[in-house]
Formats: C-alpha cells, structure tokens, sequence
C-alpha cells in the first residue's frame, strides 16, 4: 500500500520513484515539481475551456453576422432607390418654406400699403378690402381694425332701394309705322 500512497501524494504518474526515495530516507525533491505540473494542466484546461467558450461565441456572433447581412441585401435596394426620391422631396419642402417666408415678408411689408389703400377707400365710401373682393379675409394681428368712427355716415346709413321704373311696353308695328 505505501506503492499507492506515495503515487497518490506525489500525484505524478511515475509509479516507484517515490519508493525509490523512501528508501533512501531522502526527502521528495519531486513533489514542488509535480504541485507545479499539477497546476500547468488545470491553467492549461482552464485555458481550453476559456477557447471552447470563444469558439461557440464566434459561432453565434457569425449566425448574427449573417442574419443581418440577409437583412442588408432585403432593405438595402429600396432604401437605395428611395434615398434619391426623399432629397428631393426635403428639396422641394425647403424651397416651398423659403418661398412661403419670402411670401410672409412681402405680406408684413405690403401691410402699411394695405391699410393706406383700405383707408382710402373708406374715405371715397367704400368698405373693406376683403369685403369688397366677396371673400373674408383673416385679419392680421399687426393690422389694426378701422374703427368705425372713420366711416363716413353714408355708409353706416343704410342704403335706399333704388326706384322702380314702369315695365317697358312693346309697342305694336302698326303704332311704330304712326310714329315714323
């Protein structure tokens, strides 16, 4: 039994050597060796198992890889045959807002000319702008409302009906032929 006790406290797989020592009363030099190799193959398996681990990662970071490379090549040709389509159209919206801001100046610009012509008008007895074009304008919040004191009376009053003329009658042939 000392055969099995002494391979089994040097863990090294060299069965008599530590017999062989024994004999001779001399202590086991080779037990730090075999505590070191002992370590070398769990660090070495330890090692493997950490590469095994990389390797199956690798494996699913590749089945990813290829899933979003088939994804790719399905969105990729529309998103590439829309891309020219949608610049335009922010072309088109840009140019639309610009004019409209252009537009929006002109407007503020216009607004004293407005309000003199407007003015003008009431002074000659005509009504507002918008009520002269048959529509309703919205009113502009920087334009004020002409109070009603600058109408002149005549077109506050209310207007006369007009006097009716008698219906025309038509006067037979015989009676023109008299006339003449």
């Amino acid at each position: 039994m000392s055969d099995a006790a002494n391979n089994a406290d040097s863990g090294s797989g060299l069965p008599g050597i530590g017999d062989l020592l024994a004999m001779f009363g001399a202590p086991n030099i080779f037990g730090g060796v075999t505590k070191s190799i002992e370590q070398f193959k769990r660090g070495i398996n330890d090692f493997l198992v950490a590469v095994e681990t990389f390797n199956e990662t690798m494996k699913a970071l590749n089945g990813v890889a290829i899933r979003v490379s088939a994804l790719l090549d399905d969105v990729e040709e529309p998103i590439r045959a829309s891309v020219p389509q949608m610049t335009r159209t922010i072309k088109a919206a840009d140019a639309t807002i610009n004019q409209l801001s252009t537009l929006g100046d002109l407007a503020r610009r216009l607004q004293p000319l407005v309000q003199m012509a407007e003015n003008a008008g009431s002074l000659f007895g005509l009504g507002p702008l918008a009520a002269m074009l048959g529509g309703s304008a919205p009113a502009s919040p920087s334009l004020p409302a002409a109070p009603a004191a600058n109408q002149p009376a005549a077109q506050n009053a209310p207007k006369k009906a007009a006097a009716k003329k008698p219906p025309a009658t038509k006067a037979s042939p015989k009676a023109a032929a008299k006339k003449r």
